[in-house]
């Protein structure tokens, strides 16, 4: 048996010899590497609360008859403090309910309308119903689902783009470029528009047409699909643009001209003018917009 200053000599040497010579025998030393960039938990809470209920006894058929409850007095305060805020805000829904097959249909039905042969719009009782069109209020189906119906999508986004192109094409022939071309293109566009609208919009009350304000806005709005098209090939010579806008103008004319017969159907009453040539006038409206801001 040994002393026990030798058995501390031989522990320690032990040791040493683990941290020397066999460091591979050391036993892993467990660490714990926490993920980078994670969020701590949050729990939500809606979901907290309504767990929070169904503990407490209450049925879901409770929370949800309360959920609505606080949905229709908020509306009632939102129609007391603001009126016709929820009619207006539902006319405007309708017209951007739009899917990518319509987009890309109606974009194509713009720019080559010929070859179509049907242009009436479908009433909401004409189209199945689901969870998306259940609650509809407008007479007219969806935009999604009727690919003659108007929409507020395409104007949109073919104007912002056609004041983005605009301003590139100014700024590649001008030495020097400030944002005031960019709201002159915003401000001529806007007056342009809303003037043809008012136009047309008269034209049709004197054919005794009930054809309501916005979707007169958003036919008069697909024009900015062609004049995108104009702007474009404004680098390509001034031959093949002009080709490109009397093609672009004359296309949306005939769109135009066969989605208006479409709106205003004829009744046979010779109350007002002539419904032939208010609709060809209506068309040569559009034609000489088209090509006035195409070389703007």
């Amino acid at each position: 048996m040994y002393p026990p200053y030798q058995n501390q000599n031989k522990q320690a040497a032990k040791e040493d010899w683990y941290t020397t010579s066999a460091p591979h025998a050391q036993p892993p030393t467990p660490h714990f590497n926490p993920p980078l960039n994670q969020a701590p938990y949050q729990p939500n809470p809606a979901n907290y609360a309504m767990n929070q209920m169904q503990m407490a006894g209450v049925s879901p058929d409770m929370i949800n008859l309360g959920l609505h409850a606080g949905k229709d007095m908020l509306r009632q305060q939102a129609d007391r403090w603001s009126p016709g805020f929820s009619s207006t805000w539902a006319s405007l829904k309708y017209y951007f309910q739009v899917n990518n097959t319509y987009v890309k249909s109606k974009i194509l039905r713009i720019l080559y309308p010929i070859r179509i042969d049907y242009w009436k719009r479908f009433s909401s009782d004409e189209i199945a119903k689901d969870e998306s069109t259940e609650s509809l209020s407008s007479k007219w189906a969806p935009p999604s689902l009727d690919i003659n119906g108007p929409d507020l999508y395409i104007p949109l986004m073919s104007f912002i783009t056609y004041v983005l192109l605009y301003g590139l094409s100014r700024a590649s022939s001008i030495t020097t470029f400030t944002p005031e071309i960019l709201i002159q293109a915003i401000w001529r566009g806007l007056m342009l528009q809303l003037l043809e609208t008012g136009i047309i919009k008269f034209g049709v009350n004197m054919m005794s047409g009930t054809v309501p304000f916005l979707d007169i806005f958003s036919y008069t709005g697909y024009k900015y699909v062609g004049l995108c098209i104009n702007i474009a090939t404004r680098v390509l010579g001034g031959s093949l643009n002009f080709v490109v806008s009397l093609y672009t103008a004359s296309m949306l004319g005939y769109f135009f001209m066969k989605t208006m017969a479409a709106a205003v159907p004829d009744t046979g009453m010779n109350n007002g003018p002539p419904r032939l040539l208010c609709l060809i006038a209506f068309a040569a409206l559009q034609f000489v917009v088209v090509f006035i801001l195409s070389w703007l």
